[in-house]
Protein backbone atom coordinates (compact mmCIF):
# COMPACT_ATOMS: atom_id res chain seq x y z
CA UNK A 1 0.00 0.00 0.00
CA UNK A 2 0.95 3.44 -1.04
CA UNK A 3 1.37 5.76 2.31
CA UNK A 4 0.28 8.72 1.30
CA UNK A 5 2.00 11.21 4.17
CA UNK A 6 5.39 12.70 4.17
CA UNK A 7 7.49 11.25 6.34
CA UNK A 8 9.87 14.29 6.78
CA UNK A 9 6.83 16.12 8.74
CA UNK A 10 6.40 13.43 11.64
CA UNK A 11 8.42 12.85 14.56
CA UNK A 12 8.94 8.96 16.03
CA UNK A 13 4.98 8.49 14.74
CA UNK A 14 5.12 4.90 14.56
CA UNK A 15 6.46 4.69 18.23
CA UNK A 16 3.92 7.23 18.98
CA UNK A 17 0.85 4.58 17.03
CA UNK A 18 2.55 1.23 18.58
CA UNK A 19 2.71 2.77 22.03
CA UNK A 20 -1.58 3.60 21.47
CA UNK A 21 -1.36 0.38 20.15
CA UNK A 22 0.04 -1.06 23.22
CA UNK A 23 -2.67 1.07 25.64
CA UNK A 24 -5.45 -0.16 23.56
CA UNK A 25 -4.43 -4.10 23.51
CA UNK A 26 -4.53 -4.27 19.66
CA UNK A 27 -1.49 -5.60 17.29
CA UNK A 28 0.79 -2.85 16.21
CA UNK A 29 0.90 -3.66 12.56
CA UNK A 30 -2.97 -3.13 12.05
CA UNK A 31 -2.72 -0.02 13.66
CA UNK A 32 0.28 1.19 11.45
CA UNK A 33 -2.04 -0.35 8.29
CA UNK A 34 -4.89 1.56 9.63
CA UNK A 35 -3.14 5.17 9.33
CA UNK A 36 -1.86 4.40 6.23
CA UNK A 37 -5.20 3.62 5.20
CA UNK A 38 -6.23 6.87 6.40
CA UNK A 39 -3.16 8.68 4.81
CA UNK A 40 -4.58 7.44 1.43
CA UNK A 41 -8.06 8.48 1.97
CA UNK A 42 -6.60 11.66 3.15
CA UNK A 43 -3.21 12.94 1.47
CA UNK A 44 -4.33 16.60 1.50
CA UNK A 45 -5.31 16.85 4.96
CA UNK A 46 -2.79 17.69 7.67
CA UNK A 47 -4.46 15.21 10.24
CA UNK A 48 -5.12 12.11 8.42
CA UNK A 49 -7.56 10.99 10.98
CA UNK A 50 -10.05 13.96 10.52
CA UNK A 51 -12.33 12.30 8.84
CA UNK A 52 -12.88 9.59 11.51
CA UNK A 53 -13.21 12.63 14.04
CA UNK A 54 -16.04 14.51 11.88
CA UNK A 55 -17.92 11.14 11.12
CA UNK A 56 -17.75 10.58 14.79
CA UNK A 57 -18.99 14.32 15.83
CA UNK A 58 -21.98 14.17 13.20
CA UNK A 59 -23.00 11.05 14.93
CA UNK A 60 -22.84 12.12 18.36
CA UNK A 61 -23.65 15.45 18.86
CA UNK A 62 -26.97 16.64 17.24
CA UNK A 63 -26.82 20.01 19.06
CA UNK A 64 -23.64 21.63 19.65
CA UNK A 65 -24.88 24.24 21.88
CA UNK A 66 -26.15 21.29 24.62
CA UNK A 67 -23.06 21.63 26.84
CA UNK A 68 -23.57 17.90 28.41
CA UNK A 69 -23.80 16.43 24.65
CA UNK A 70 -20.44 18.04 23.98
CA UNK A 71 -19.01 17.07 27.44
CA UNK A 72 -19.93 13.39 26.68
CA UNK A 73 -18.54 13.39 23.17
CA UNK A 74 -15.38 14.50 24.71
CA UNK A 75 -15.53 11.95 27.17
CA UNK A 76 -16.42 8.58 24.51
CA UNK A 77 -14.69 9.61 21.46
CA UNK A 78 -12.26 6.77 19.93
CA UNK A 79 -11.06 8.85 17.27
CA UNK A 80 -9.45 11.71 19.37
CA UNK A 81 -6.56 9.06 20.59
CA UNK A 82 -5.78 8.64 17.20
CA UNK A 83 -5.92 12.29 15.98
CA UNK A 84 -3.90 13.28 19.52
CA UNK A 85 -1.13 10.92 18.96
CA UNK A 86 -0.35 11.66 15.30
CA UNK A 87 -0.57 15.39 16.05
CA UNK A 88 1.44 15.17 19.05
CA UNK A 89 4.17 13.15 16.72
CA UNK A 90 4.40 16.02 14.15
CA UNK A 91 7.72 17.86 14.36
CA UNK A 92 6.04 21.37 14.30
CA UNK A 93 4.01 20.06 17.66
CA UNK A 94 7.42 19.20 18.99
CA UNK A 95 8.83 22.86 18.11
CA UNK A 96 5.85 24.66 19.87
CA UNK A 97 6.64 22.56 23.18
CA UNK A 98 10.03 23.55 23.26
CA UNK A 99 9.11 27.46 22.58
CA UNK A 100 6.40 27.40 24.74
CA UNK A 101 9.13 25.66 27.65
CA UNK A 102 12.09 28.52 26.63
CA UNK A 103 9.24 31.44 26.97
CA UNK A 104 8.22 29.69 30.19
CA UNK A 105 11.94 29.44 31.33
CA UNK A 106 12.28 33.11 30.12
CA UNK A 107 9.74 34.54 32.45
CA UNK A 108 10.75 32.59 35.49
CA UNK A 109 8.11 30.17 35.64
CA UNK A 110 8.84 26.94 37.85
CA UNK A 111 5.70 25.15 37.19
CA UNK A 112 3.21 25.12 34.52
CA UNK A 113 -0.69 23.40 33.63
CA UNK A 114 -1.21 21.93 30.43
CA UNK A 115 -4.69 23.16 29.65
CA UNK A 116 -6.59 20.65 27.92
CA UNK A 117 -3.32 18.01 27.63
CA UNK A 118 -4.88 15.27 25.57
CA UNK A 119 -2.59 12.48 25.68
CA UNK A 120 -0.09 14.04 27.18
CA UNK A 121 2.89 15.21 25.16
CA UNK A 122 4.00 18.31 25.92
CA UNK A 123 3.58 17.21 29.91
CA UNK A 124 6.40 14.77 28.61
CA UNK A 125 8.22 17.37 27.59
CA UNK A 126 7.57 20.16 30.25
CA UNK A 127 8.93 17.71 32.65
CA UNK A 128 11.99 16.77 30.88
CA UNK A 129 12.75 20.18 30.47
CA UNK A 130 12.78 21.20 34.28
CA UNK A 131 9.08 22.47 34.89
CA UNK A 132 6.84 21.18 37.54
CA UNK A 133 4.19 19.79 35.46
CA UNK A 134 0.17 19.28 35.86
CA UNK A 135 -2.46 17.84 33.24
CA UNK A 136 -5.32 18.83 32.79
CA UNK A 137 -8.02 16.77 30.82
CA UNK A 138 -11.81 15.64 30.41
CA UNK A 139 -11.96 12.42 32.16
CA UNK A 140 -12.41 9.99 29.42
CA UNK A 141 -9.73 7.50 27.14
CA UNK A 142 -7.41 11.05 26.42
CA UNK A 143 -7.04 11.47 29.54
CA UNK A 144 -6.67 7.30 30.53
CA UNK A 145 -3.82 7.38 28.20
CA UNK A 146 -2.11 10.06 29.43
CA UNK A 147 -2.14 8.46 32.60
CA UNK A 148 -0.80 5.12 31.39
CA UNK A 149 1.86 6.57 29.68
CA UNK A 150 2.83 8.78 32.63
CA UNK A 151 2.81 6.03 35.00
CA UNK A 152 4.96 3.77 32.47
CA UNK A 153 7.35 6.40 32.52
CA UNK A 154 7.27 6.88 36.50
CA UNK A 155 6.76 10.41 36.37
CA UNK A 156 4.46 12.22 39.30
CA UNK A 157 2.70 14.34 37.03
CA UNK A 158 -0.40 15.12 38.83
CA UNK A 159 -3.39 15.11 36.43
CA UNK A 160 -6.77 16.59 36.98
CA UNK A 161 -10.30 16.67 35.44
CA UNK A 162 -11.18 19.87 37.20
CA UNK A 163 -9.31 23.19 37.16
CA UNK A 164 -11.18 23.75 40.36
CA UNK A 165 -8.60 21.24 41.98
CA UNK A 166 -5.65 23.39 41.05
CA UNK A 167 -4.67 26.05 43.92
CA UNK A 168 -1.50 27.88 41.82
CA UNK A 169 0.68 27.56 38.95
CA UNK A 170 2.68 30.20 37.49
CA UNK A 171 2.14 29.66 34.27
CA UNK A 172 -0.22 27.67 31.53
CA UNK A 173 -0.67 26.64 28.10
CA UNK A 174 -3.81 25.75 26.41
CA UNK A 175 -2.86 24.35 22.74
CA UNK A 176 -6.37 24.33 20.22
CA UNK A 177 -8.34 24.28 23.39
CA UNK A 178 -10.84 27.21 23.75
CA UNK A 179 -12.83 26.51 20.66
CA UNK A 180 -13.92 23.35 22.07
CA UNK A 181 -14.97 24.66 25.26
CA UNK A 182 -18.89 25.35 25.49
CA UNK A 183 -17.68 28.53 27.21
CA UNK A 184 -14.24 29.62 27.01
CA UNK A 185 -14.58 33.01 28.34
CA UNK A 186 -15.82 31.83 31.42
CA UNK A 187 -12.49 29.25 31.41
CA UNK A 188 -10.29 31.68 30.87
CA UNK A 189 -11.61 33.47 33.82
CA UNK A 190 -10.94 30.44 35.66
CA UNK A 191 -7.46 30.41 34.66
CA UNK A 192 -6.81 33.95 36.20
CA UNK A 193 -7.77 32.47 39.68
CA UNK A 194 -5.11 30.68 40.11
CA UNK A 195 -2.26 32.57 37.77
CA UNK A 196 0.09 35.10 40.58
CA UNK A 197 0.07 38.51 39.19
CA UNK A 198 1.92 38.51 35.94
CA UNK A 199 1.94 34.95 35.53
CA UNK A 200 1.47 34.08 31.70
CA UNK A 201 -0.92 32.15 29.28
CA UNK A 202 0.47 30.27 26.37
CA UNK A 203 -2.08 29.72 24.02
CA UNK A 204 -3.12 28.81 20.42
CA UNK A 205 -6.91 28.91 18.84
CA UNK A 206 -8.56 29.04 15.43
CA UNK A 207 -12.86 29.36 16.22
CA UNK A 208 -12.92 29.96 12.53
CA UNK A 209 -12.52 27.49 9.67
CA UNK A 210 -11.43 24.57 11.99
CA UNK A 211 -12.92 21.16 12.05
CA UNK A 212 -15.90 19.95 13.40
CA UNK A 213 -15.43 19.50 17.09
CA UNK A 214 -14.73 22.89 17.24
CA UNK A 215 -18.09 25.05 18.12
CA UNK A 216 -19.48 26.67 15.78
CA UNK A 217 -21.20 28.98 17.87
CA UNK A 218 -18.29 30.71 18.42
CA UNK A 219 -16.80 31.69 15.40
CA UNK A 220 -17.50 35.00 16.05
CA UNK A 221 -14.62 34.61 18.57
CA UNK A 222 -11.94 34.16 15.72
CA UNK A 223 -11.53 38.28 15.55
CA UNK A 224 -12.60 38.82 19.13
CA UNK A 225 -11.42 36.50 21.40
CA UNK A 226 -7.98 38.34 22.48
CA UNK A 227 -9.81 41.93 23.29
CA UNK A 228 -12.02 39.44 25.08
CA UNK A 229 -9.22 38.13 27.52
CA UNK A 230 -7.52 41.54 28.08
CA UNK A 231 -11.43 43.09 29.10
CA UNK A 232 -11.36 40.18 31.99
CA UNK A 233 -7.74 40.79 33.25
CA UNK A 234 -5.20 39.42 31.26
CA UNK A 235 -2.43 42.01 29.17
CA UNK A 236 -1.34 40.97 25.71
CA UNK A 237 2.76 40.06 25.23
CA UNK A 238 2.93 39.63 21.67
CA UNK A 239 3.03 36.49 19.66
CA UNK A 240 5.35 33.93 17.89
CA UNK A 241 4.17 32.88 14.42
CA UNK A 242 4.56 28.54 14.06
CA UNK A 243 3.03 28.33 10.32
CA UNK A 244 1.08 28.72 8.09
CA UNK A 245 0.79 31.95 5.01
CA UNK A 246 -1.62 33.71 3.24
CA UNK A 247 -4.52 34.52 5.75
CA UNK A 248 -3.87 31.09 7.91
CA UNK A 249 -1.09 31.69 9.52
CA UNK A 250 -0.85 29.96 13.57
CA UNK A 251 0.33 32.29 15.91
CA UNK A 252 1.64 31.15 20.01
CA UNK A 253 -0.22 33.91 21.70
CA UNK A 254 1.40 35.27 24.71
CA UNK A 255 -0.66 37.24 27.46
CA UNK A 256 0.09 37.66 31.19
CA UNK A 257 -2.49 38.51 34.22
CA UNK A 258 -2.42 42.17 35.15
Amino acid sequence: MKTEYIKSHYYRLKEGLTELAEFLHLNPKKVWLQFEAMAKANPNSFIKYISWADDEWKKNVTNPVDKKQVLNYWKKTESHLYILTEVNHTKPQRALAKLIIRLAKKSGCKSILDFGCGVGDNCLDYQKAGLQTIGLEVKGQSFNFAAWRFKKRKLKIPLYNSIEKIKRVDCISCIEVFQHLSDPINMAKKMLKILPPRGQLFTTFRFANNYQPALRQHISLEKSFLKKLQKIGFEYVGRHYLWGKSGHEKFLYVLKKK
